[in-house]
C-alpha cells in the first residue's frame, strides 16, 4: 500500500531524528595540545581557566592531553600563544652531553657546547615573569685557523615579553646575565651584545563569566528543543498515516459483520 510505504519512511526519519538527539545536546572537545608535561597542562588550564574558558586536562600514554570546547578553540590558541603556552622543551647540558659510547670531533662538541650553552640562557632568561620568549645565539671566543687572531665572544638575544611588561626596567639584567654566562663576553666590545624586545600579540578579550557559560546551554537548548519539534510532528504524521490506512480496512470489516447478522436473522 501506498500509506503504508509512507508510513515507513516517516518511521526511518524519526528514528534518525531520535538518534541526532543525544548529539545535539553536546556541544563536543577538541584536543589542544597533547604530550604535555603535568606542569605545562596545570599552567594551560589555569590560564584558560583565568579567561573563563573551561578546559579539561587528562593523562594520555605521554604525557597529558589538554582539550578545550569545539567553540573556543581559536580564542584558546590566541590565548596561550600570548602568553608563551606550551613553553619549549629546553635541553640542559647533561641532554646535550650525555655519554652515548662515540667520539665527537672538536668541532662537534664546540656546537654542542654553543648548544647547550644557548638552552641554558633560554631557560633562565623565560623565567622571569613576563618574558614569553627567549633566544640567544653566543659566539664563543675560538682561533678558526692556527696563526689567525683570536674570534672575540658576541652574543644577540631575542626576547618578546608581555604586553605591558617594562623591558627599558630589564635591560640591564638581562645584559648582565648573559654576559657573566658567556664565557669572554665580559672582555668584548659592548656593541657585540645586541638585545632585542618584541612585545607578544595582545590575548583576545575573554568573555564575561555568565556570558561563556549561559551561551553554549543556550545553544544545546535551541537545538534540543527544534529535535524534540521534529519528532512530535513525525509521531503525528504516523498517527495520520496510520488512522487514514485502516480505516478502509475498518470499513470492510463492519461491513461484513453486519452482513453476518443480517443473514443470521434471516
Amino acid at each position: 500500500m501506498v500509506v503504508g510505504r509512507w508510513a515507513k519512511l516517516v518511521c526511518s526519519a524519526a528514528v534518525a531524528a531520535a538518534g541526532f538527539l543525544p548529539l545535539s545536546g553536546c556541544s563536543g572537545s577538541v584536543e589542544l595540545y597533547s604530550g604535555l608535561s603535568e606542569s605545562d597542562a596545570n599552567d594551560i588550564v589555569a590560564t584558560l581557566a583565568a579567561q573563563n574558558i573551561e578546559a579539561g586536562k587528562s593523562p594520555a600514554k605521554q604525557g597529558f592531553v589538554v582539550s578545550v570546547p569545539q567553540g573556543e578553540f581559536g580564542s584558546a590558541i590566541g590565548l596561550l600563544r600570548a602568553n608563551g603556552l606550551p613553553r619549549s622543551a629546553y635541553a640542559g647540558m647533561g641532554d646535550v652531553f650525555k655519554k652515548d659510547g662515540m667520539i665527537s670531533t672538536p668541532t662537534e662538541e664546540h656546537a654542542r657546547y654553543i648548544y647547550a650553552l644557548s638552552q641554558e640562557l633560554e631557560r633562565t632568561l623565560t623565567g622571569i615573569d613576563g618574558i614569553v620568549m627567549a633566544r640567544v645565539h653566543p659566539v664563543l671566543p675560538e682561533r678558526l685557523a692556527p696563526g689567525e687572531p683570536l674570534q672575540v665572544a658576541a652574543c644577540a638575544v631575542l626576547i618578546k615579553y608581555r604586553p605591558g611588561w617594562d623591558s627599558g626596567l630589564y635591560e640591564d639584567r638581562v645584559r648582565r646575565l648573559v654576559v657573566s654566562s658567556i664565557p669572554g663576553l665580559a672582555n668584548a666590545p659592548a656593541n657585540n651584545i645586541s638585545i632585542v624586545f618584541v612585545p607578544a600579540d595582545p590575548a583576545p578579550a575573554a568573555l564575561p563569566a555568565s556570558a561563556s557559560a549561559i551561551q553554549p546551554a543556550e545553544r544545546r537548548t535551541s537545538r534540543q528543543l527544534a529535535v524534540a519539534a521534529l519528532l512530535i510532528a513525525l509521531a503525528a504524521a504516523i498517527v495520520v498515516l496510520c488512522r487514514d490506512g485502516l480505516r478502509p480496512h475498518a470499513k470492510r470489516a463492519l461491513g461484513r459483520v453486519r452482513r453476518e447478522k443480517k443473514s443470521g436473522r434471516g
